[in-house]
């Protein structure tokens, strides 16, 4: 299409169609202005969080530790390790909470005002 007009492939991973290589933060620079435009996103969302959730995508699809900080290109298993303990620390609290709602919900002795367990006013 553009023919000699392509400009010479340096490697880069993302360029445009005339070959010219994106500016360093120009991906960073729309993603936020796309979210600016989304009212139900956080404005706070940063491109780079799209690793994070993929991250914990994959562990919650059960990958492991080493698989996922290789799939993701991290050299250090430490960061891969802050994100899975979030994740987990965000996994207990959602079963935390099922349970809390489950056994709120069929807990007959309480709309009577009658408990198990004496409660310490």
């Amino acid at each position: 299409m553009f023919g000699s007009q392509y400009a010479q492939n340096n490697g880069e991973v993302f360029t445009w169609p005339d070959g010219r290589p994106f500016r360093l933060d120009y991906i960073t620079q729309r993603f936020k202005e796309i979210i600016r435009k989304i009212p139900e996103l956080d404005d706070r969302l940063h491109f780079h969080s799209l690793r994070a959730s993929c991250i914990s995508n994959l562990f919650a699809e059960d990958y492991g530790l080493k698989e996922v900080q290789k799939w993701v290109g991290q050299s250090d298993v430490e960061v891969t390790l802050k994100i899975y303990n979030k994740f987990k620390q965000k996994q207990k609290n959602r079963i935390s909470q099922g349970l809390d709602n489950t056994f709120r919900d069929i807990n007959p002795l309480e709309k009577h005002g009658l408990f198990l367990f004496s409660r310490s006013v």
